[in-house]
């Protein structure tokens, strides 16, 4: 019995050994998982943790989550080959890339890609430890990368050949030792001069009497390297102590497993790849003689290479042809067996797992029958397992949808199928059917089974509740008595959905239905009590496919909406996606010796700590195969403590290691970002302040994501991430397991986002990490634009206060003109009765006036100068005359005395009536009148007003059309309405004027400035008077006018009512007269040309004051008069007059202007003008003598004073020209004396040269002579000449006044005034000042500094 127990414990020995022997989990990243090819050639870590593949098409970046393929492609930019044979890493973010075609330099920050295609094929790559690369690729040579000038030199290396080399490596104290086939093993010192430049010098470091088959280092591990000899044992050298360990012979090993690609050292074991033959660890064993035994670690493929994790307890393998493997030691082993390694075609998901006493493995599938593993090992490679598979098709197994296994106290295994039960026989080996019958219907769809004690079996059913069977005869054959069922809500099928037994104990048994929640059945008094867990929350928390109870009496429910944690007389706890779990559907639940929940889901399993409620979640990150479980398909074995779950491409096992991972909490790293949808460079944005970072976005770029990892390549989807925006949210935000953030529309300003994350597995927090996000406003909201809003703010509320004011003046602007309106009007109305008053009394004097002249005229013995000034006379007399009646007639409109009397009227024989008269005056003028007027037109309207209308706009057309013109009438009938339509050409009237030209006020202002010329239309009365007749007609009248070519006046008239009575209101009133055109009677002057009288031109547009001045100068003078200005200037081309008088207003050019143009002329500026003019003014009388005239006029005039100034002006004129004829003009007197101009320029040019050459030391009399090209001695003579000073005293005296200038004036020393005055020597410099002065120079200047 000892003996027994001995070998029983030397069993249990072995077991716990052999399990704690292959206490590790493999991870495998393969192309699945993104990786371009699974053949990987070469893995590097860099040192923020990311994992870079260099496969045989292209690298590939890991980040634990995702990954990048860098390969080369179209695009600029690229690698230069997709055969990535080495990957490493130098200075931060700067990894060297070697592919077969080149090697890389790239950036990972910038994505930067430097080429170097002169490195192709095989070489050998290192860095030193200030990450020069060094590169070794032929004979007697070494390559070092100079970073000053980015190129690649090469340092030369007699007796260094490279096919006998292994491999090199650089120490931490900078020396470069080589390991080659033979013993030679040289070694180097590198020195690193100023320039960059790198020397060799050799050195002595390791040494080994037998040759190298292989050299291995680990990157990071730069003082210490593993070498087998010829001798096939494995060796480590120490650098640091020149000292090499024996580790094991590798003969038999390397015999079996061919050529080694890699060895690493991993805690006290080593890993040794082989190229074509998996991975082997020595592990180290204390109590063996051979420390280090070999193990298989399970990989069937070949190892390219081995690196272990920087930060974590890691080791990562590169394969050829499945990717990459991650081994690590945990707490848990996890092992995945997949169908589709199986070497039956299995398709279809696991339903039950069972683990019998034989070690047979049973596996129940949906539809395709029952695999069962023979002699089941844990650590076994499922292509190593002994595989039986039994269906419908070569048992007695009722269906091949198989849903539940149960062991049995018989000999036996209790099968639940789709159709029924069947049992498992250990005796005879054979599966048997058992047709049941409960209430009279056959039992189908049993998804759970509990024998409750030897002679009762329960049996949970689909569809039709819950069966119990009794169960009577041998160990080995049973036999069935009795079938009943236990159903819910009347039997109905869809409410009888039973997934799962839980036997609480020996009397009560636990059943969990779909949609109803769980029951629980006391088998002794046969009571069934009900347990709902949805409180109104989710329908689906009713769904209960799991059933477990903790060693703290808690009841756990695995339903559709997550996990229920249920303590009688307490609220129910719910855990799901809410808390972070990957799915909510719990398929099946198993506790582990430590009291962990294990969980199945759709996405992973979950292992749940009872004590702290916290959990962490395993996927295929963390090297699971299946992910999506089944309902029913899980089982723990009591005896092993392995757990399984059945998924739908295969099952995991799950057994403790006893080991754990240490304690990691990595650093949360910014490494993706995205605008808009578009992924983008996050180190294009990033602005690094020393520790803090800025991420710079502008305000368009608001729409953006934010991506981070914190490197956990173990249980890195067991964090959960939260994170706030400083002045967007004060709470810590759950972000759960997504390492991505959002932000849509964050404003300009400048945040600070916080991120922090907590392990699940042991409910800590790591440190809170930050990242300042600056979104840069627009151009209209910049500080900037801020300064100009207030600017602007400020600008308007001026402007408002501004306007304010202006609003306030305006308003009192207003007021003021409506009074000063009024009081115009009232001024204007005054004056107009004046003026209607006093014509009046104009009346009796022009009639004396007017009579007497044509007595004189009618006297047959007056002479021809009586008759021609006493024509003169009547005329004006007939002028004044027509302009009272003008007067008075448009006073009495404006009084309202005159109202039109409504007639018929033929307005055909009116038209014509008035345009008959004109036609001598187009004939004289040269004038093509047309008259276009309607036949037999009749018209109701006044005649008087009709007839002043139409005659007034006839004859301003007639004053305003130059010869050679065209004026039109066009009378006629459109619309109801009477048009008479006065066209002309001529200059027109410009568009700012024609409202002008009816109002009454301004025609009254002109008509005060006239000059009193003939200009029959200035005054403007007749077109006053016609407007007012018009508007009185009710009727409208308009201007169109284009300048230089055309005016219309448009006058349109309803048709009016007769008035019923005729009444002449107006019959006190003097009769209305038709103004005639008044053409002078006289003509131009013209006068014989006498050369011995001097000449005049008189100018002036008004033929009468032209004939009247030309007479006051007949006798003495030869008159020229000129009536139209323009000729003015053919005229002067052919004579030179002594004098010209000329006329201010004028058309076509006015006199100010001639003026001007005359004395502009230097032919011409001589000749004295005389400007004649009404304007009185003594502004206008300044402006007339600033054009340049010698005297100006005034309207009227005494021909006396005009006839002496001119003959003055004409006298002066002589004086002048005397004087300057005569030698005196030459002169100028100055100080008493006469000096030649000659003289006072030559003494001028002497000066300036002595200014010029002040500081010249040559400057003297010679020096001016030749600067004046002249010798000395005729200098002198001309100095003496003009009784001048000498050239000598000229440049004294200049040097003196420019030392004094800058005494008093600057700042200068002494000597500097010295240098810059151009003295020699002080001596001299004192001398002549104090001859000068009287002083010396600084006495001069402190007086005068003084004084001042």
């Amino acid at each position: 019995m000892k003996k027994f127990v001995l070998n029983a414990s030397f069993f249990l020995i072995g077991l716990i050994l052999c399990q704690n022997i292959n206490a590790y989990n493999l991870r495998q990243i393969s192309n699945h998982d993104g990786l371009s090819n699974s053949a990987i050639l070469s893995i590097c870590q860099d040192k923020d943790g990311f994992l870079w593949f260099g496969s045989c098409d292209g690298l590939n970046m890991f980040n634990g989550l995702s990954i990048r393929v860098y390969k080369p492609t179209d695009e600029k930019n690229n690698l230069s080959g997709n055969l990535i044979e080495n990957v490493l890493e130098t200075e931060d973010g700067i990894l060297w890339v070697y592919t077969n075609y080149g090697l890389n330099r790239l950036d990972k920050r910038t994505k930067k890609i430097d080429s170097f295609n002169q490195f192709k094929g095989r070489y050998l790559i290192q860095k030193d430890k200030n990450n020069h690369i060094f590169i070794i690729k032929e004979d007697d040579c070494i390559y070092y990368y100079k970073k000053e000038t980015k190129t690649f030199e090469k340092i030369i290396l007699r007796g260094l050949k490279y096919n006998d080399i292994l491999n090199f490596v650089i120490t931490s104290d900078n020396k470069l030792q080589v390991f080659t086939k033979d013993q030679s093993n040289p070694a180097y010192l590198i020195k690193e001069s100023r320039e960059g430049d790198i020397k060799l010098e050799k050195e002595k470091l390791f040494s080994h009497n037998e040759d190298l088959l292989y050299s291995f280092y680990e990157r990071g591990i730069a003082d210490i390297v593993y070498f087998i000899d010829n001798t096939y044992t494995l060796y480590e050298y120490h650098f640091a102590d020149k000292k090499k360990y024996y580790v094991r012979n590798l003969k038999e090993i390397m015999q079996k497993n061919g050529e080694i690609s890699s060895v690493i050292k991993h805690h006290n074991d080593y890993f040794i790849g082989f190229k074509t033959n998996g991975l082997l660890r020595l592990k180290y064993v204390s109590d063996k003689l051979d420390n280090y035994q070999p193990e298989d670690i399970g990989i069937k493929s070949g190892i390219f290479c081995l690196i272990n994790d920087r930060y974590q307890d890691l080791v990562w393998i590169g394969t050829d042809g499945q990717g990459v493997y991650m081994y690590s030691n945990d707490m848990y082993s996890i092992r995945s067996a997949v169908f589709n390694t199986f070497t039956a075609n299995i398709e279809k998901p696991v339903r039950a797992l069972f683990l019998d006493k034989e070690k047979t493995l049973w596996i129940g599938t949906k539809g395709d029958g029952i695999v069962k593993i023979k002699n089941y090992d844990f650590n076994q490679a499922p292509s190593k397992f002994s595989l039986e598979y039994s269906n419908t098709g070569n048992t007695a197994l009722t269906d091949n949808s198989v849903y539940a296994f149960a062991k049995s106290k018989k000999n036996i295994l209790w099968i639940g199928c789709e159709e029924g039960l069947s049992y498992y026989s250990y005796s005879d080996r054979s599966i048997k059917r058992v047709p049941l019958i409960a209430n009279g219907e056959p039992v189908k769809y049993i998804h759970s089974i509990c024998e409750l004690n030897d002679s009762t079996l329960w049996l949970a059913t689909v569809g039709t509740g819950i069966v119990k069977v009794s169960v009577a005869g041998t160990q080995n054959v049973p036999v069935f008595t009795k079938a009943s069922r236990v159903t819910i809500r009347d039997g109905r099928d869809s409410q009888n959905y039973f997934f799962t037994i839980y036997q609480e104990n020996d009397s009560i048994l636990w059943f969990g239905n779909r949609g109803y929640g769980a029951y629980s059945l006391n088998t002794n008094q046969h009571k069934l009590d009900t347990l709902v867990p949805d409180k109104g929350i989710n329908q689906t928390l009713n769904d209960i496919f799991s059933i477990i109870k903790d060693s703290n009496n808690a009841f756990w429910f695995g339903t559709s909406f997550g996990l229920v944690k249920h303590v009688s007389g307490r609220s129910d706890k719910i855990f799901n996606e809410r808390n972070g779990f990957p799915n909510n559907t719990i398929h099946g639940i198993l506790a582990d010796e430590r009291n962990n929940l294990w969980l199945s889901t759709n996405r992973g399993i979950i292992k749940f700590n009872i004590e702290q409620d916290n959990f962490q979640t395993y996927s295929n990150l963390n090297g699971l195969q299946i992910i999506e479980y089944s309902d029913g398909a899980y089982f723990k074995d009591e005896e092993s403590d392995i757990l399984f779950f059945g998924g739908i491409n295969g099952f995991v096992a799950i057994s403790e290691t006893g080991m754990s991972q240490p304690e990691y909490f990595p650093r949360i790293q910014f490494d993706n970002l995205m605008i808009f949808g578009q992924e983008k460079n996050i180190f294009d944005f990033l602005q690094s302040n020393g520790e803090n970072e800025t991420l710079e976005l502008n305000y368009n770029q608001n729409f953006f994501s934010i991506s981070f990892t914190a490197l956990d390549y173990v249980n890195g989807n067991n964090y959960t991430y939260y994170y706030k925006l400083d002045d967007l949210s004060k709470q810590w935000i759950d972000n759960g397991t997504s390492n991505n953030i959002s932000f849509t529309s964050l404003s300009p300003g400048e945040y600070t986002l916080f991120i922090k994350y907590m392990n699940r597995l042991t409910g800590k927090e790591s440190p809170v990490y930050s990242i300042t996000i600056k979104i840069t406003p627009p151009w209209y909201l910049s500080p900037l634009a801020y300064v100009l809003y207030a600017t602007m703010v400020i600008s308007v509320i001026y402007l408002l206060i501004r306007a304010a004011i202006i609003k306030d003046k305006k308003k009192k602007y207003k007021a003021m003109m409506k009074i000063k309106q009024r009081h115009q009007e009232e001024v204007h109305e005054s004056k107009l009765r004046f003026f209607t008053n006093i014509a009046h009394e104009f009346c009796t004097p022009l009639t004396l006036i007017y009579g007497p002249c044509n007595r004189i005229l009618s006297h047959a013995g007056s002479d021809s100068f009586v008759r021609k000034y006493t024509q003169l006379i009547q005329r004006n007399a007939e002028r004044l005359n027509d302009l009272i009646q003008e007067l008075i007639e448009f006073r009495r409109i404006e009084t309202g005395n005159k109202s039109p009397q409504i007639e018929p009227l033929s307005i055909t024989d009116i038209a014509h009536d008035i345009s008959d008269s004109f036609n001598d005056l187009a004939e004289s003028k040269n004038i093509q009148f047309s008259k276009d007027i309607e036949d037999s037109l009749v018209w109701n309207s006044d005649r008087g007003f009709v007839y002043t209308i139409l005659s007034n706009l006839v004859s301003n057309a007639f004053k305003y059309t130059a010869i050679n013109g065209f004026i039109q009438v066009e009378v006629y009938q459109e619309n109801d309405e009477l048009l008479m339509i006065i066209s002309n050409t001529g200059k027109g009237i410009k568009a700012e004027n024609i409202t002008r030209i009816f109002d009454r006020y301004s025609i009254l202002d002109d008509f005060e400035n006239r000059e009193g010329k003939r200009e029959f239309s200035r005054n403007g009365l007749g077109l006053a008077i016609s407007y007012s007749m018009v508007k009185l007609l009710d009727g409208t009248i308009e201007v169109n006018s284009i300048l230089d070519e055309r005016t219309d006046f448009i006058v349109k008239l309803p048709q009016k009512e007769v008035s019923d009575v005729l009444i002449d209101k107006n019959q006190a009133l003097p009769e209305i007269t038709i103004r005639k055109d008044y053409e002078p009677m006289m003509e131009l002057p013209k006068y014989a040309f006498d050369k011995l009288k001097p000449t005049i031109f008189i100018i002036d547009d008004d033929v009468e004051i032209l004939w009247f001045i030309s007479e006051i100068f007949a006798d003495e003078y030869n008159v020229i008069p000129i009536d139209k200005p323009l000729l003015v200037d053919e005229l002067l081309t052919q004579i030179h007059p002594n004098i010209i008088i000329c006329d201010v207003m004028m058309p076509g050019k006015d006199g100010i202007s001639l003026t001007k143009e005359i004395k502009s002329d230097k032919k011409t500026a001589h000749i004295p003008m005389i400007l004649v003019s009404a304007k009185h003014t003594i502004e206008e009388q300044i402006e007339g003598l600033s054009s340049g005239a010698e005297m100006y006029l005034a309207k009227p005039f005494n021909a006396d004073y005009l006839r002496t100034s001119v003959k003055h002006l004409i006298s002066r004129k002589e004086t002048l020209k005397d004087y300057f004829s005569s030698p005196l003009s030459a002169f100028d007197l100055s100080e008493g004396k006469m000096t030649h101009k000659e003289n006072t320029k030559f003494i001028q040019d002497i000066y300036n040269i002595i200014e010029k050459n002040i500081m010249n030391s040559k400057l003297s009399a010679q020096f001016i002579a030749a600067e004046l090209n002249m010798s000395p001695r005729h200098l002198y003579r001309r100095l003496s000449e003009v009784e001048s000073d000498s050239p000598a005293d000229m440049i004294r005296e200049s040097r003196l006044y420019i030392a004094r200038n800058l005494l008093l004036n600057t700042k200068m020393t002494i000597d500097e005034i010295i240098y810059k005055s151009g003295f020699s020597n002080r001596a001299t410099f004192f001398k002549q000042f104090a001859q000068k002065y009287g002083c010396t120079p600084k006495e001069y200047r402190d007086r005068e500094m003084y004084d001042v």
